[in-house]
């Protein structure tokens, strides 16, 4: 089994055993100080990368985008569809890669890649963050965290 094929076994069972309810401050932060407007969002396109369990995709959905999901595991779109399944009309995920170029260049106002990329090796996130960068729109933001030496959960991924 190679590296990707690890992580997504090791992610699958994780969002089997755990289902996280509730965003991180910091993502309510950046939305509410840059797409504070609801009522103006409803025209503007967000991605959350590795959604996980949803929790970012209804945030989102409360900040009133078009939401967007991709993630490498099953269970996670299972997941996620058990729980949002009242928005369907307003949610667009799939069990995909960044790597299969779903969506055009300058697609999405926001993006998420929040616990997620760090898991990658250095090399993959470079290209990845290209990629990420490449699918903003010419002012659009992206909100993005990684793993310090001397965070807890550093060399756990």
């Amino acid at each position: 089994m190679n590296y990707d094929e690890l992580n997504i076994k090791a992610w699958s069972m994780e969002i089997r055993k755990n289902q996280m309810l509730y965003p991180d401050e910091r993502v309510v932060a950046c939305l509410a100080k840059n797409f504070g407007n609801i009522k103006g969002n409803n025209d503007k396109k967000a991605l959350d990368i590795g959604f996980g369990s949803g929790r970012y995709l209804k945030l989102l959905l409360d900040y009133g985008f078009d939401v967007y999901g991709v993630d490498y595991s099953m269970d996670s779109v299972k997941t996620a569809e058990n729980i949002l399944g009242g928005f369907k009309d307003r949610i667009n995920i799939r069990k995909a890669d960044l790597g299969d170029n779903l969506y055009s260049n300058e697609f999405f106002d926001f993006i998420i890649c929040y616990g997620v990329i760090f898991l990658r090796q250095t090399d993959d996130m470079v290209s990845d963050l290209q990629k990420i960068y490449a699918l903003l729109k010419i002012g659009g933001k992206l909100i993005v965290n990684f793993r310090t030496k001397e965070d807890h959960n550093y060399a756990k991924g």
